[in-house]
């Protein structure tokens, strides 16, 4: 018994975060610099119709995946988005 009353004792409190603008996009283009990542180094090289303007080079999913998450670092420090705990 005194354990089940420690339990009730514990309370989880959720963290209700406020959506900004800015945090939807960052997840969008995070989103999308994973994808081009994973394309530009796992899947086969097949041309696509979007490939004749912007070109799949590994060194740029590589750069566009740093810029990513340096801009979600800053993000965070600026407390616009958050990660679950």
């Amino acid at each position: 018994m005194l354990l089940l009353g420690k339990c009730f004792k514990e309370v989880l409190i959720f963290y209700f975060m406020t959506i900004y603008t800015e945090g939807i996009l960052f997840y969008l283009f995070l989103v999308d610099s994973l994808v081009y990542f994973v394309y530009a180094f796992f899947l086969d090289k097949k041309e696509h119709w979007l490939s004749s303007y912007f070109k799949v080079n590994k060194f740029y999913s590589i750069f566009y995946l740093f810029i990513m998450v340096w801009l979600g670092f800053a993000l965070y420090r600026m407390q616009i988005i958050t990660f679950w705990r």
